[in-house]
């Protein structure tokens, strides 16, 4: 069996307590853009080697914060857009 995390807001404070784990896992972390989310991602390797991140792409709250169909079409072009210009392997998860 596998566990694991989601992190919709990943602050410092939360991620501390990454440094619990002692199993190789994968925390989604919730981020606006592909970059903040690298910026996040290794913050998270300092706390534990064994955690892998994955992305979960969420909005700008004017932008209607979850993918859902009440989102902007414009910050849905923009994630995609976003996605398709990073061609290394990602691991995503799409709040639906």
């Amino acid at each position: 069996m596998q566990i694991d995390f989601f992190e919709e807001f990943p602050t410092k404070e939360n991620l501390e307590k990454l440094k619990l784990i002692d199993w190789k896992c994968t925390v989604y972390l919730a981020s606006p853009s592909l970059k903040k989310f690298r910026e996040i991602e290794k913050e998270v390797k300092k706390l534990n080697k064994k955690v892998s991140c994955g992305y979960w792409p969420v909005l700008r709250k004017s932008e209607g914060y979850w993918l859902s169909y009440y989102s902007k079409r414009k910050a849905l072009l923009r994630i995609i857009k976003e996605l398709n210009r990073n061609k290394k392997r990602l691991v995503f998860a799409l709040g639906f």
